[in-house]
């Protein structure tokens, strides 16, 4: 029969020198010996370990009734345990996750529940309610309380609606059918900081909640007036659609500032309504949920056809976009913030105060999904169906809360762990409780420049008077009442013995964090001034003990004067780290600035330029155009025609020219000039080139060459492009205009996304990164043409894989003269290829599509010439713009690449449709 028994267990815990008994009586209960072994070990094992922590006491365990038993596999039955209670909790405190995956959910199994419910205008009421309940929830007296931190804000005003607006760009150029999907993303890229989630988890984190509260308000205020211009500009540009931008502006007010004006006139007018609002967030926080959740449940339900079509690994593909899209905003602020905080200095620039930092990074790199599906409703599937829109906004919307609390937690657990060793440090390094520190052990564990006074003292053997009158005032130890040693003063830590713990004035002075202001304690008796500013944490502190012991070492081996070098060094650490990081900086900004600016051109005629051999003609803006004469004299001639090279060409490249017979230049009476484009050849660089600039030297050029008031055109490639321009700006010079295979901007906003967005993937890779930089970014077009580290523009480089087999024998019959080949590039790549490449892929004043009939009374005409095999550029775009302008007369080569104009038979015929019609 098993009796009571008392088990003793000693424990050695990690600051004191005596082990502690802990008992555990354990009283009878009726079970065999085998599992009375089992209880007995589990009953022990958890108090052992944990008394390892803790203040151990005396505990009495007894042991479980035969009801919580243990089963013979190892399992507790436990009839009160609740599983309810757990789920509860868990759905409290995860309501917007939840709400918003069962609205997706329920779109995608019950879809007729949301389309009727989108049939009544249910959608429209979420975005509504929201903002209601944010200015219910709105306490605009916080938001005072960050204006210390003003700079902060600042910047985090600019980097979210500003900066981060320039990701959507870089998404944009993903291609993932559907594109809605990325399309999504973009426009979410453009939207205001999230309401409530990023406050929260600033709490979380112990930041500058005040802080994050007014950047979250005003962000969210002036997004009203941004978000349009941002869309417009970042997001509509690149898909190629016409932002309705005042109608947007007119639904953003109706649905987001009057909403939020109302709920914020109801919290102050209404008594009693902010008090309830306070003591029930909660509540009001999941209503909020429930009102968010409508949108996609109704966006949803409507796309659900065409969201099953969609793959699955479609859907992760976007998923993992939206992650990557917060991860990269992340490490966006928190560059910006290091930068920041070093430029505006260091440890002392308020962007390095923990409170302020954490606040900015988490609420500048977190955007709102109410916002974006108010921004989504009025414009009516101009980007797209809406439901494929907002689905990976959601996906991404989750993901930042998720993954931020993710993080947030696993730094406080962190924090926690480093914090449960610091009593244990404080204790070796905090000073004798009774006594306050004298001066020398006072600045020695100072972070302040005081430290200076403490280093610079003399060493004993240099002056004995002064170390003798330093023991003298030594205050007696609690537990050996004798002085202790210099050193030990003012350079080593003192740990307090175990009956005397420190008193809480001296605790405090070492674990409160520093204040603005120090404050210095009187000295009593013999001591000086307790410690004026004490470190941060207890890291810092062992840092500064370190330092101080190598002081010492140096102190009495080496002498004061090397002593005195070293602590000039160590106190001037911190600017020289600023200073070297500032010097970094601009070494960095210096060099690319150095890679990106192109050196000035070499202007032919000039002192380091290039000779002049071709007659040139002076513009009224003093620059000169160099061109060349082919066919009869212009005196005798009947038709007169500028031609306008290609890329990477110049005035001797004129193909139709080349080829063109004998006979029918002399029975048309054919005059064909010629000329260099601006940067080309001989003709001197215009900085400030456009499609309109263009048009006009060719205007004076005519009028220079006596051409007549009418006179006709003819481009090839990205002369052709030219042409464009020409017909928008100076149709009434025009006799007819031929373009031969032009090239298009695949950024024209008429060209449907679809279309040109295929047009442009089937391109090759390295030509869609060139044209990328061209359009996007073209101050680094430049560098991306001269580099060596990417593949660059493959039609600079003259690839193979350009031309068809035609184009190649083509190639293959015309001798290259060298000489002409030297000059096409002879002032430079910038002003010449560069310049083409930007003006031809930026951003045009005009679209093609939208250009009047130039010849109305049927005076003229303009052709269009395009080979059904050309790989530079696509002949799907030449059909569409052949279908929707009238006006053109198209003239599809088959079998025929991007050189067919330099066959003799198809020229002749180009001439003849042009001049005898």
């Amino acid at each position: 029969m098993f009796t009571s028994a008392t088990v003793v267990l000693r424990v050695q815990p990690p600051h004191s020198a005596e082990p502690m008994a802990h008992s555990l009586t354990l009283t009878p209960f009726p079970a065999t010996p085998s599992s009375l072994r089992r209880r007995l070990l589990y009953a022990v094992k958890p108090l052992t370990l944990r008394s390892v922590t803790r203040r151990l006491k005396p505990s009495l365990v007894r042991a479980c009734d035969r009801s919580q038993q243990m089963g013979g596999n190892g399992s507790i039955e436990m009839k009160e345990l609740s599983w309810v209670e757990p789920i509860l909790k868990f759905s409290r405190n995860n309501i917007l996750p939840i709400a918003l995956i069962s609205a997706v959910t329920l779109g995608l199994t019950y879809p007729s529940l949301g389309c009727a419910a989108d049939k009544y205008g249910v959608s429209k009421m979420g975005p509504f309610g929201i903002f209601v309940i944010s200015g219910l929830m709105l306490r605009s007296e916080e938001i005072g309380t960050a204006v210390k931190a003003w700079p902060v804000g600042l910047y985090g005003l600019v980097s979210i609606l500003f900066l981060t607006p320039y990701f959507s760009r870089v998404l944009l150029q993903i291609q993932l059918q559907p594109q809605e999907f990325i399309t999504g993303l973009a426009i979410f890229t453009c939207m205001p900081t999230t309401l409530s989630s990023g406050v929260a988890l600033t709490q979380l984190a112990g930041g500058n909640s005040a802080l994050a509260l007014a950047m979250t308000v005003i962000t969210n205020m002036l997004g009203i007036f941004i978000i349009p211009l941002s869309i417009a500009k970042f997001v509509a540009g690149g898909v190629g659609v016409a932002l309705p931008t005042k109608q947007l502006f007119k639904s953003l007010v109706l649905s987001i500032l009057i909403p939020l004006i109302l709920g914020k006139v109801l919290r102050e007018s209404i008594k009693g309504v902010a008090d309830f609002v306070d003591k029930n967030r909660k509540l009001v926080s999941v209503i909020s949920a429930l009102f968010l959740s409508l949108v996609p449940w109704t966006q949803v339900s409507r796309s659900r056809p065409l969201l099953l079509m969609v793959k699955p690994s479609v859907f992760l593909v976007a998923i993992g976009l939206g992650a990557l899209l917060h991860m990269s905003l992340l490490a966006f602020n928190i560059l910006a913030v290091w930068s920041l905080s070093v430029i505006s200095g260091g440890r002392k620039s308020i962007f390095s105060q923990k409170e302020n930092a954490s606040a900015l990074i988490l609420v500048a790199s977190q955007k709102t999904l109410p916002v974006m599906v108010a921004v989504i409703e009025p414009l009516q599937g101009a980007f797209g169906e809406s439901g494929l829109l907002v689905l990976p906004c959601v996906a991404a919307h989750l993901i930042q809360i998720i993954f931020d609390t993710f993080i947030i937690n696993f730094l406080r657990h962190r924090d926690d762990s480093n914090n449960s060793s610091q009593p244990r440090i404080l204790r070796r390094c905090r000073p004798v409780a009774t006594h306050p520190p004298s001066r020398a052990a006072s600045d020695a564990i100072d972070q302040s420049p005081r430290i200076l006074p403490v280093v610079r003292q003399p060493s004993e053997r240099a002056f004995p008077s002064l170390a003798a009158s330093d023991a003298a005032a030594q205050p007696l130890t609690p537990s050996t009442g004798r002085r202790a040693s210099s050193q030990s003063r003012s350079l080593r830590c003192h740990r307090p013995a175990a009956a005397h713990p420190p008193s809480p004035a001296a605790s405090d002075a070492v674990e409160q964090p520093p204040r603005n202001v120090r404050r210095r304690q009187p000295a009593t008796g013999a001591t000086s001034d307790a410690i004026n500013q004490p470190p941060r944490n207890a890291l810092n502190i062992c840092i500064l003990q370190a330092e101080s012991f190598v002081l010492n070492i140096f102190l009495r081996e080496v002498g004061a004067t090397v002593l005195v070098d070293y602590c000039s060094l160590l106190l001037q650490h911190r600017e020289m780290k600023r200073k070297i990081a500032l010097i970094f900086l601009v070494a960095i900004f210096a060099f690319a600035y150095q890679a990106i600016h192109p050196p000035s051109p070499r202007t032919c005629g000039s002192p380091s330029g290039p000779p002049i051999t071709a007659p040139r003609i002076k513009l009224r803006d003093g620059r000169h155009l160099a061109y060349k004469e082919h066919g009869v004299p212009r005196e005798l001639a009947k038709k007169k025609i500028v031609y306008i090279h290609g890329f990477g060409s110049s005035r001797h490249d004129a193909g139709i020219a080349r080829t063109l017979f004998k006979g029918v230049v002399e029975e048309l009476g054919v005059y064909i000039v010629s000329f260099d484009r601006p940067g080309y050849g001989e003709s001197d660089p215009h900085p400030n080139r456009t499609m309109k600039s263009l048009a006009l030297d060719v205007e004076e050029l005519a009028d220079k060459l006596g051409l007549g008031a009418k006179f006709y055109v003819m481009g090839f490639s990205m002369g052709g492009q030219a042409i464009w321009g020409i017909l928008k700006f100076i149709p009434h010079r025009l006799a007819g205009a031929t373009l031969l295979t032009p090239v298009v901007n695949y950024w024209w906003h008429n060209l449907p996304s679809n279309i040109s967005t295929k047009a442009y993937y089937e391109q090759l890779t390295q030509d869609q990164w060139a044209l990328r930089v061209a359009h996007y970014l073209p101050w680094l077009t430049y560098w991306w043409f001269t580099q060596n580290w990417f593949p660059s523009s493959s039609v600079v480089q003259h690839n193979p894989l350009l031309f068809t087999t035609q184009d190649l024998s083509i190639m293959s019959k015309f001798s290259v003269n060298t000489h002409h080949q030297s000059q096409v590039k002879q002032q430079g790549e910038a002003e010449s290829i560069c310049r083409d490449a930007i003006v031809g892929f930026g951003r045009w004043d005009f679209d093609p599509l939208d250009i009047d009939n130039p010849f109305p009374d049927n005076t003229g005409h303009v052709h269009l010439w395009q080979g059904d095999d050309d790989k530079l550029v696509p002949v799907t775009l030449q059909r569409y713009i052949a279908q929707k302008i009238p006006w053109i007369q198209y003239h599809e080569v088959p079998g025929s690449g991007h050189l067919f104009p330099y066959l003799e038979d198809v020229s002749q015929n180009i001439i003849k449709t042009q001049l005898v019609d």
